[in-house]
């Protein structure tokens, strides 16, 4: 997997990635994308209290919201911002951002759990080659 990520900035591959997807059409007009050293600024989580984002979560809830309708997506129904991001994503697949594996944005991965039921499994030995992808 390559290079360890540093503290608040991501692997590599990761950071690429988010360059990528900030730069994509689909994604203009997303509020706060950039700290004012020019790092990314991926997250927006809602508990932020103070500093220059704290209510990016707000703006980027409405950009996600104007993104939806302008798609045909009612922001009302279930699950409306996974699924507007899964429709106008470019390529369905993203890297980790602590390790930089690419991943599927299907979240099509078996569990620890179902990984242990599969390795009960009589006919599945040791041979059988298979990975959570959790860290």
């Amino acid at each position: 997997m390559g290079k360890k990520a540093e503290y608040g900035q991501g692997h590599p591959i990761f950071l690429e990635y988010a360059e990528q997807i900030i730069q994509h059409k689909e994604y203009q007009g997303m509020p706060d994308l950039r700290y004012p050293d020019g790092r990314i600024q991926w997250e927006a989580p809602s508990n932020r209290k103070s500093g220059i984002f704290k209510d990016t979560n707000i703006k980027r809830r409405k950009w996600w919201e104007q993104k939806a309708i302008s798609i045909g997506i009612d922001p009302s129904s279930n699950q409306w911002i996974s699924k507007t991001a899964k429709l106008i994503h470019p390529t369905m697949r993203k890297p980790c951002k602590k390790c930089g594996r690419i991943m599927d944005l299907r979240y099509s991965y078996p569990t620890k759990n179902l990984i242990k039921r599969i390795r009960k499994l009589p006919y599945v030995d040791e041979s059988f080659e298979i990975d959570s992808l959790e860290h």
